[in-house]
């Protein structure tokens, strides 16, 4: 066994390194460190993203497509009173567009509610 215990649990790259094996002994300084740097990032993130993460509402979209849809709102109003043939036309495709990125971010939306919220409820 490595002397500090550790071993890895994944197949990662390591920079400058080959790459790993599941349950490979590391006593590589340079494979420790970088392993800690990437258990702190994951870490961080999680306790950056908590109130997500843990809450039974909110998810990862639901700020991109509020703004989406107040997005879509103006640009809709935009073409109502558009003037100009070709500003409209614009404003039509980037409406078509927003529509479908918007049905997208909705569809990831219920996806990842069915995936992540199912398990803590149960």
């Amino acid at each position: 066994m490595a002397p500090n215990g550790l071993k890895i649990c994944w197949g990662v790259k390591v920079n400058g390194s080959r790459r790993l094996r599941c349950v490979e002994e590391v006593d590589d300084p340079r494979v420790v460190e970088e392993t800690m740097r990437l258990i702190n990032e994951f870490i961080n993130r999680v306790e950056r993203h908590r109130d997500v993460l843990l809450s039974d509402s909110a998810t990862p979209f639901d700020e991109p497509i509020n703004a989406l849809s107040n997005l879509l709102r103006m640009i809709e109003t935009k073409v109502k009173e558009g003037n100009n043939e070709n500003t409209t036309n614009l404003r039509r495709a980037i409406l078509d567009v927003g529509r479908a990125m918007l049905r997208l971010a909705k569809r990831a939306h219920k996806k990842w509610l069915k995936t992540y919220k199912s398990d803590s409820r149960s």
